[in-house]
């Protein structure tokens, strides 16, 4: 089959492939759509696809191996692989979408684990974030395919000269949906790449940097030197990801890392919720729906987000050692109970008393008791 790609108005930028059908259908299941209605079909033209990304493509179709070529001009990682999911996704083409996802989380990982992350360090750029907004809404995935000169696009998903099959053999409906749940349509698919761009982003800066840029207007002191568009520009341009940064704003530094979740929460992007650990909204842990997809037959089933999330464990508080010198009868109530809080907050994590710090709360030096208080009904005994 005769494949066409790139805009033709711009005859530079066009690429022609001749490529089996078989192959074709094996990892696309818009070719798989298109061949089945019509296995007759000689040519399709891709108008909206870059010749590059489709190169990369017929490489991973070739050796079912993904990489990228990064010998283009200005290569950056981040938007080559990027630009690769947003192949997949037009083209419906599952297995090279799920390599692109997790080579951009392999590389906003890293980062995302350390405690010393911030802003300044990101590989994300605020023109980063502006390309995946615009690049995700609905009109800019709608697909242009042209067959045999017929334009088939999203609102007309199937060329009236076509007779339609389905895999029964039934004439006159659609072939049957994809059988695999990652995205049945574009917007479930590019659904997971935004929100992986938006928690990566979360998940590198500190609270603090949140906090400048949701307060601050104007010029960003995390602005790149050369960029696209502020990060001013970005949240005031695209409010869910201004939404959606703001909803962390309340997450300590030191949870942070748990904003980015597991890689299968993006991959299957259905029912995705906001997870902000203590101070954020949601630490109970959300609810991720799991859909599998067997021709018309939709199975839902509910896990807890709790079962994905690789969360390091709490840092143990730092021990307390409360020395009281001597009690005195006329210190007041209010003293008194802020006093004893005080000592009880001297134990451990599991409120047992710390060693060094003997019940009656009188500090233990050498074996024996320097300063000791008097107990709580004793001193009420006094007052009566």
């Amino acid at each position: 089959m005769k494949i066409v790609v790139g805009p033709e108005a711009e005859p530079n930028n066009q690429r022609t492939w001749y490529l089996p059908k078989a192959k074709l259908s094996r990892y696309s299941d818009i070719f798989k759509s298109i061949i089945a209605a019509d296995d007759t079909v000689s040519e399709v033209e891709l108008p909206t696809i870059s010749s590059n990304s489709f190169a990369e493509f017929v490489s991973f179709m070739h050796s079912n191996i993904y990489s990228t070529n990064t010998q283009v001009a200005g290569y950056r990682g981040i938007r080559a692989h990027a630009d690769s999911c947003l192949l997949a996704a037009k083209l419906e083409a599952d297995e090279y979408w799920e390599a692109a996802m997790r080579k951009l989380y392999d590389l906003f990982l890293p980062l995302a684990k350390s405690r010393r992350s911030d802003a300044k360090q990101s590989l994300i750029r605020a023109g980063d974030i502006a390309y995946i907004c615009a690049n995700t809404t609905e009109e800019n995935l709608r697909r242009v395919v042209t067959i045999n000169s017929e334009p088939l696009t999203s609102d007309n998903s199937l060329n009236p000269q076509i007779k339609l099959t389905t895999d029964d053999g039934f004439s006159g409906a659609p072939p049957a949906p994809p059988k695999r749940g990652y995205h049945s349509h574009d917007v479930g698919a590019m659904k997971g790449l935004r929100t992986l761009f938006f928690d990566a982003l979360t998940s590198h800066w500190t609270r603090s940097d949140v906090i400048y840029l949701l307060r601050g207007s104007g010029s960003n002191e995390n602005d790149v030197p050369g960029d696209s568009t502020t990060w001013r520009q970005v949240c005031d341009m695209y409010p869910d990801f201004h939404f959606h940064i703001a909803k962390t704003s309340d997450v300590q530094h030191w949870w942070r890392t748990s904003l980015l979740k597991n890689i299968n929460t993006y991959l299957n992007p259905v029912g995705i919720q906001f997870v902000g650990g203590p101070g954020g909204e949601s630490s109970g842990g959300a609810v991720v729906r799991k859909e599998a997809v067997d021709k018309i037959k939709i199975k839902v089933e509910e896990v807890e987000a709790d079962e994905e999330l690789e969360m390091e464990p709490a840092t143990r508080r730092p021990r307390l050692t409360l020395r009281l010198e001597r009690w005195n009868e006329s210190t007041s109530e209010d003293e008194f109970d802020y006093l004893e809080q005080a000592s009880s907050n001297a134990g451990g994590e599991d409120g047992k008393i710390e060693e060094g710090v003997d019940s009656d709360r009188s500090t233990v030096v050498d074996g024996e008791y320097e300063g000791e208080e008097v107990a709580p009904q004793d001193a009420n005994e006094d007052r009566d």
